[in-house]
């Protein structure tokens, strides 16, 4: 998919710099950037949920046990 986006030119000459350094294309290292940003995202969004519970003062396997009460058998 391609896509337009506005840089600053002061980000424009680094990211040239960096292409030339690693050579490598714009395309790729901006690819790169995009994907560590959204796995980073991904793992910040999973850590959240963690210890959600934890101020509810509820059991949570027994919280577990009793909603399994409820299914039919």
């Amino acid at each position: 998919m391609r896509t337009l986006i506005n840089i600053s030119d002061q980000t424009a000459e680094a990211l040239a710099m960096l292409c030339k350094q690693d050579k490598s294309s714009r395309n790729e290292l901006i690819r790169a950037a995009i994907d560590a940003y959204l796995k980073k995202r991904r793992h910040e969004l999973l850590m959240s949920g963690f210890g959600i519970w934890k101020d509810r003062g509820i059991d949570g396997l027994e919280h577990q046990r009793k909603l399994r009460e409820e299914w039919p058998e």
